[in-house]
């Protein structure tokens, strides 16, 4: 086996080098990195990039290819591992079109992809309004919880539980 030339102790990794010195070495020093950072922005801060980076995004996401790619990578990003535009169009062809919640249709925007946090996988389409609004809420205090919530409140606005949300009573 070759030792390394700095640490004879060591194997040798590269370049005649030890591991640590290997990537001490190849490490980008702090200051360096804030000039390269600093002479970045300034020159995406020029009008004339910052036009062309606009037109390049816009003309990039309207190619038929680049639309799948760039729904997909919103996905994956989102956390959601196993959809793509296909299993999306089967999704949304199976739903008819409409939020599996609410069964309301979308006027402006795609059906969303409620998926589980935990796991990753996708469960339905949803519209954004029922997507945001109690659906995170049900994954974070659970279904019972939420539906006991909601019991007290509406007993309580009827005026017919002694006791608040909490569960103390008065």
């Amino acid at each position: 086996m070759r030792m390394a030339e700095c640490h004879p102790d060591r194997k040798h990794v590269a370049k005649g080098v030890c591991r640590q010195c290997y990537n001490a070495a190849r490490r980008i020093k702090p200051e360096v990195k804030a000039r390269r950072r600093a002479y970045q922005a300034a020159y995406n801060a020029k009008p004339e990039v910052k036009a062309r980076m606009k037109t390049y995004g816009a003309v990039y996401r309207t190619r038929p290819e680049n639309k799948v790619r760039t729904r997909e990578h919103h996905w994956r990003r989102q956390g959601i591992v196993d959809m793509t535009v296909e299993r999306y169009d089967q999704m949304f062809i199976s739903q008819g079109g409409i939020c599996f919640f609410c069964g309301a249709s979308p006027k402006t925007r795609r059906l969303n992809v409620d998926h589980d946090h935990t796991t990753g996988k996708a469960r339905a389409l949803l519209c954004a309004r029922c997507n945001h609004g109690f659906l995170p809420l049900i994954e974070k205090v659970g279904l019972e919880q939420l539906a006991e919530y909601l019991g007290q409140t509406s007993l309580q606005k009827a005026g017919g539980a002694d006791t608040d949300i909490r569960g103390i009573s008065e």
